[in-house]
């Protein structure tokens, strides 16, 4: 006989009842525009995701462009400017820098913060075949750090050096993508867990396609709920899909919506109400 569902908290109800989340702030920090080259993809453009994240609840998203991880990092970071443009409010861009060119990292930041209205940076080091300890990448950091940025990367290297650089760069918060999807007995999911609860300025990203059973509440067990932050990657993956792995965690009601949208908000300030 199958176990019944126990009662987690309002936001689970109301996620079973498939309620749109209208009364909580729900900030979604990792997500993307156009296409991807490996996977076929549909309702990628900026007003798709608005149309779905209206839909769910999802106040907003903070975006870099599939284009700047491939072909051109300087037209996909135009795309993300046109997106903030078009829905103010609604996105939050990531500047995304390709450190194979070195020479136009700094230009190409302070074009992206002082003109187009990025307030984050995106590193796909695996992509652009390059480390992440490349000179490049520090410069960037340090671009962060003046600016008092934040920054999400799809990899870290290892937990050591990114313990090594949230000490260094203290007014960097550094986000580590897809932490939640390593099995509970995974030991380098508990060397990253370990920095993430350590290092007041490193969170977790709960994005991913693979779920195990329990993974999620296992990472907020070891981190605390304050230093997860909800994401999706879409249009890769479903938005709801990510949701509902929060509202029906084994959880309080307070922790699902720090993880939904206020440790974001927390760690941005204003800047979501600011467009």
């Amino acid at each position: 006989m199958t176990e019944p569902v126990r009662d987690r908290g309002q936001l689970a109800a109301r996620g079973r009842r498939g309620e749109r989340l209208s009364d909580i702030r729900v900030i979604d920090v990792h997500g993307h525009l156009g296409d991807w080259c490996k996977v076929r993809m549909v309702q990628s453009r900026a007003q798709n995701l608005v149309a779905r994240m209206d839909s769910i609840g999802i106040d907003t998203v903070c975006v870099s462009a599939f284009l700047s991880i491939t072909a051109d990092w300087q037209l996909g970071n135009d795309l993300v400017a046109d997106a903030i443009r078009e829905f103010p409010g609604r996105f939050i861009g990531y500047a995304t820098i390709n450190p194979n060119y070195p020479e136009s990292v700094l230009s190409e930041l302070c074009r992206c913060f002082d003109d187009l209205g990025m307030r984050g940076l995106k590193f796909h080091p695996a992509w652009h075949g390059c480390p992440i300890d490349a000179p490049p990448y520090g410069r960037a950091i340090q671009f962060a750090e003046d600016r008092g940025a934040f920054v999400l990367s799809h990899d870290w290297g290892d937990p050591a050096h990114l313990e090594g650089l949230a000490g260094r760069y203290q007014k960097v918060s550094f986000v580590v993508a897809h932490l939640a999807y390593l099995p509970r007995e995974d030991a380098l999911r508990h060397s990253w867990a370990a920095v993430v609860r350590d290092c007041p300025n490193v969170y977790a990203d709960l994005a991913s396609s693979i779920a195990p059973m329990g993974g999620f509440e296992a990472l907020v067990d070891m981190v605390g709920a304050r230093k997860v932050l909800y994401g999706s990657d879409a249009p890769l993956h479903d938005m709801a899909y990510q949701i509902g792995r929060v509202l029906f965690a084994k959880m309080s009601d307070e922790d699902k919506a720090d993880i939904l949208g206020h440790n974001l908000e927390r760690l941005i300030g204003q800047v979501t109400d600011t467009g």
